[in-house]
């Protein structure tokens, strides 16, 4: 019965997602989160389930826009690398690289696992940007129970929102 409530939930998830806007990018989540935290002006953090405090979330959604400028200055240094490094804390090589659809196109999903700030795994895309630039999603996951469709459904709804 269970198993048969699960799948009803997840193929009518999607018909009750929100919709989450931040940095000019807008994207679906079938789960309420987190109000976003402000990690620098170019950086924001959404954490699940949103009335738990950090050290209590089950994972994490990091959304970072990289400028054509910045990316200039930086003169062949990967830039997705260096926000890897000071916004999760990771320094290794990925475990293990899948395909995912990310902003139309097939991108490299890179998976760590890392023990910052508590034992977790990590996912993270990139995607290049008309104007130059780079957007980078990560998701650092400490409990797997709810990621997956939360996953699958934020990766391809994840848009540059319309100019007005």
């Amino acid at each position: 019965m269970v198993k048969y409530l699960m799948l009803a939930l997840a193929l009518v998830a999607p018909c009750w997602a929100d919709t989450v806007e931040v940095l000019g990018f807008g994207f679906e989540t079938p789960l309420e989160l987190s109000q976003p935290e402000e990690l620098s002006s170019s950086t924001r953090s959404f954490g699940f389930p949103a009335d738990k405090p950090y050290k209590e979330a089950e994972f994490e959604l990091v959304v970072h826009l990289i400028s054509a400028q910045q990316i200039k200055a930086m003169e062949g240094i990967d830039p997705v690398e260096v926000a890897i490094t000071n916004f999760l804390g990771i320094t290794s090589k990925p475990i293990e690289i899948n395909k995912a659809l990310f902003l139309g196109k097939t991108a490299a999903d890179q998976v760590y696992e890392t023990n910052i700030p508590r034992k977790c795994r990590v996912h993270v895309l990139s995607g290049a940007l008309p104007d130059g630039g780079r957007v980078m999603l990560a998701f650092r996951v400490f409990d797997g129970q709810h990621f997956g469709d939360f996953f699958r459904v934020v990766k391809t709804s994840f848009a540059p929102l319309p100019k007005e």
